[in-house]
C-alpha cells in the first residue's frame, strides 16, 4: 500500500501540495495544512508502520523513507516544510504541522541508528 504511494510519486506530490514559496497568490491555508499533516503521518507510517485497530495492519518501512524525501526534495518540499515553519496563517495550525512534518523528516536520522 505504502510502497505504491511511494512507487506513483505520492511524496512529490505532497511537495507540490504545500508550495506555495513561488508566489502565486492561490495558496490555501487549508491547502497547506493539510498537505503538510499528509506529510507527517506518511513518513510516519514509513517510520513505523500503521498499528491502529481500525486501520489494517502495515509494516514499517524505513528503508523507503530516503526514496520518499528524495522526492520531496526535487520539487523543494523541505525548503517549503521550513519555510510553512513561519507561516502566520490558520491561528497557528500550519506552523504546528510544518514542525510535525520537520520532525518526521528528521526522524529518518534517529531510526537509521
Amino acid at each position: 500500500e505504502l510502497v505504491k504511494l511511494l512507487d506513483v510519486g505520492y511524496a512529490r506530490v505532497l511537495a507540490i501540495t504545500i508550495g506555495t514559496a513561488g508566489g502565486s497568490g492561490d495558496e490555501n491555508d487549508e491547502d497547506i495544512w493539510k498537505g503538510l499533516s499528509h506529510i507527517y503521518w506518511f513518513l510516519r507510517y514509513l517510520h513505523e508502520g500503521k498499528i491502529y485497530i481500525w486501520k489494517p495492519f502495515v509494516q514499517p518501512l524505513p528503508l523507503h523513507v530516503r526514496m520518499s524525501e528524495e522526492q520531496m526534495e526535487e520539487e523543494g518540499g523541505i525548503e517549503e516544510i521550513e519555510a510553512q515553519r513561519n507561516n502566520k496563517g490558520d491561528s497557528g495550525s500550519i506552523k504546528y504541522e510544518a514542525n510535525r512534518a520537520k520532525a518526521a523528516t528528521l526522524n529518518h536520522f534517529i531510526h537509521r541508528q
